[in-house]
């Protein structure tokens, strides 16, 4: 089952700092719930594949991402609660492909991000590209395969102090 990843990160591919965002940016919130909700076809929704720490970093009162079938991997799944848990992203790809689900995003975290990029299966990336370097980073986003090629680019916009612009990679072939 083809999927997409939809990920923002820095100059030095930062995604993640002591367990959260390393920036507040709304018009990137804003383009994540866009994305990772629109479907085209009526009576369907879409899939969240996560780790269990990019789950805990979602705040309590947000979880689950509402309107998509939200989808945990996790060795501990009595530790999610209001989601669907599994252990392994294969386990998790299997139960996304439920006839009334229209489309497949991961969204985190590093580990997840890795084992997703090396997949055939990974068709697109929804990258934010944020024009600033975190010093504390901790966790960040693999290096794209070289099957992957721009599609798009948006102009640079500017929010909350950050400057930033929405990339799409396809997969070639």
């Amino acid at each position: 089952m083809a999927f997409s990843m939809i990920v923002a990160m820095d100059r030095n591919r930062c995604i993640g700092a002591a367990g959260t965002l390393p920036w507040r940016i709304p018009a990137d919130l804003q383009y994540f719930h866009e994305v990772t909700s629109r479907v085209q076809r009526a009576g369907s929704r879409n899939a969240v594949i996560m780790g269990r720490k990019t789950w805990e970093s979602i705040p309590a009162s947000r979880r689950p991402l509402p309107g998509r079938l939200n989808i945990v991997i996790t060795t501990h799944p009595s530790s999610v609660v209001g989601a669907s848990a599994v252990g392994s992203l294969e386990a998790a790809l299997v139960q996304a492909s439920r006839p009334e689900i229209a489309q497949v995003f991961v969204i985190g975290g590093g580990q997840v991000f890795r084992e997703a990029v090396a997949r055939g299966d990974c068709a697109k990336i929804f990258l934010t590209e944020v024009d600033t370097v975190v010093e504390r980073c901790d966790t960040f986003f693999p290096d794209l395969p070289d099957v992957f090629t721009q599609v798009a680019a948006s102009e640079t916009q500017e929010s909350n102090g950050y400057r930033f612009r929405f990339l799409t990679y396809a997969r070639r072939g």
